[in-house]
């Protein structure tokens, strides 16, 4: 009885695994798309990306900490574009807890039609050498299903385009765990992506989805369609450079996206060779759907001939520079976009960007005045913080650290990177103290910028030295002082106030009745 007990288990056991294996639920067959970017990053691509993030966190920091909803990143290979990218994704790293999803956009280099404007794929996972990230197939074929005239279904133009895979590395590097849903968009230049929008943002878009957009901006030189003799033709200023020229038609481009203008884009990128002009399109597109303006950040602009290891965060940010005539040229961009603005309310508010990009607009303007007695146009990119007015002080110094101007307010009713320009001129030819500048003196002199917040009423005891300036004015008299005054001359409040009597033309001790105000300030 008890061996025919066992017999009838043991038959059992072996029908119910029969019948699984048969007509069970088995696990889904993996169908992955292996990498096939050799030479875009280097073998041990996660120890190169552990370098780029540290740099960037390090040197491209912004100073919005929310979790930006979209980002804007290049696509070419690690050495060229890797360290503009990390500039983007590394204010993703505090916030992968609320991210479960990605939406990826990217630029098609292999086709365009009038007909569906984005194309996904069927493969389950992408296989990329720091690890293999998971498809949302579920999201892809729902989307498909519902919006036949929007996407298409083709593995086939993954094959051999390196613009979606080249952002893969960087998820694995931020996220543990995440699915992305990718598209390439492949609409002809002029093509209508309202609809495409529409259908994103209604289906694909939700708390726990992030959306990345990837593309260069100008291709220029022998290697590319755009050379030094088509810049005439599309309204280049004579007096620049063609690298010049090249870059201020980038700014216009990354000026059109920080500024949400979908017009002002369009004429940007015509005839520019700009391959992300697509992508851009679609993203402002989205954009529009938004009830108010998303808030952006610019986290980098670049370009390829900063190529290289170990980079100087000034060398990489850079928007002018001297290069051969026959040089050649991929403009770079990361922004990160945001629905609510930055809660950041301490003055040291500006991106390391930005401050790099602040002092290169002071020294070219200087530079250009006092070589040819005018300003010429120049590469400005006017993000959110520099189209604002605040107080500005330009300080000068030669290269002995003796001063040399220093000039400005604590307000101008001009964006801050007008102000930069203008008051720049001032602090070398205008400050009555010294003669003015002269080109060969400049070339050794530094250049520091303070941007002030608003003065506020205070007392001679609320006075903290080093981190207050003090404006202090009496009977139409007036005089200021930044917060490092003080301390290069190792004095006391009460001697700070005395001072600042003097160089207004008051008694020494009018500070006691004299109204009195503090600001903060940001130098660099």
């Amino acid at each position: 009885m008890k061996k025919n007990f066992i017999y009838f288990t043991a038959f059992l056991v072996f029908a119910f695994f029969n019948y699984y294996f048969f007509f069970g639920n088995k696990p889904a067959v993996e169908n992955i798309k292996h990498s096939h970017l050799k030479g875009w990053y280097q073998k041990n691509v996660a120890w190169q990306l552990a370098e780029i993030f540290k740099f960037a966190r390090s040197h491209l920091k912004i100073k919005n900490n929310d979790l930006p909803k979209f980002l804007f990143v290049p696509h070419a290979g690690y050495s060229y574009s890797g360290y503009c990218a990390a500039a983007a994704y590394h204010n993703l790293t505090a916030h992968v807890n609320k991210i479960n999803r990605v939406v990826l956009l990217s630029t098609s280099h292999k086709i365009s039609t009038n007909n569906a404007p984005l194309i996904s794929c069927s493969f389950s996972h992408f296989q990329v050498p720091n690890g293999k990230i998971e498809v949302d197939l579920e999201a892809i074929n729902t989307f498909a299903k519902k919006y036949p005239s929007v996407v298409q279904i083709n593995d086939q133009v993954f094959e051999g385009d390196h613009s979606l895979e080249i952002q893969l590395p960087f998820l694995l590097h931020v996220f543990s765990k995440v699915k992305i849903v990718p598209f390439f968009v492949v609409g002809e230049d002029d093509f209508d992506y309202s609809v495409a929008a529409q259908a994103l943002f209604k289906t694909m878009i939700d708390e726990e989805t992030i959306v990345i957009v990837n593309g260069d901006l100008i291709h220029f030189g022998q290697d590319y369609s755009l050379t030094a003799k088509d810049l005439s033709g599309l309204n280049g200023e004579l007096d620049l450079t063609p690298y010049e020229n090249v870059r201020l038609f980038e700014s216009a481009i990354i000026n059109s996206l920080i500024n949400q203008n979908a017009v002002s884009l369009a004429n940007a990128v015509k005839y520019k060779n700009v391959c992300a002009s697509r992508v851009m399109s679609l993203l402002l597109n989205i954009f529009s759907l938004y009830p108010s303006k998303l808030h952006s950040e610019v986290c980098c602009v670049s370009d390829s001939n900063h190529a290289g290891k170990n980079p100087k965060v000034h060398d990489l940010c850079s928007m002018s520079k001297s290069l051969p005539p026959d040089f050649s040229h991929v403009g770079y961009a990361s922004l990160c976009f945001f629905e609510k603005p930055s809660r950041n309310k301490s003055i040291d508010f500006l991106s390391d960007f930005e401050k790099v990009h602040l002092k290169e607009i002071a020294s070219n303007a200087l530079r250009n005045y006092l070589q040819n007695g005018s300003l010429k146009k120049a590469a400005i990119i006017k993000s959110e913080n520099l189209q604002k007015s605040f107080g500005l002080f330009v300080t000068i110094k030669d290269k002995k650290h003796n001063l040399r101007g220093c000039v400005g307010n604590i307000s101008f009713k001009t964006p801050l990177w007008e102000a930069v320009e203008s008051v720049a001129i001032d602090a070398a030819v205008n400050d009555s103290r010294f003669d003015s500048l002269t080109l060969q003196e400049f070339l050794d002199c530094s250049i520091q910028l303070s941007v002030l917040s608003r003065p506020l009423e205070a007392s001679s005891k609320s006075i903290i030295l080093g981190k207050h300036g003090i404006v202090l004015s009496k009977d139409g008299l007036q005089a200021l002082f930044l917060p490092n005054v003080p301390l290069e001359f190792g004095w006391t409040v009460e001697r700070t106030l005395e001072e600042l009597c003097l160089k207004a033309g008051l008694a020494r001790d009018d500070w006691r009745n004299a109204s009195i105000k503090t600001f903060e300030c940001c130098s660099f």
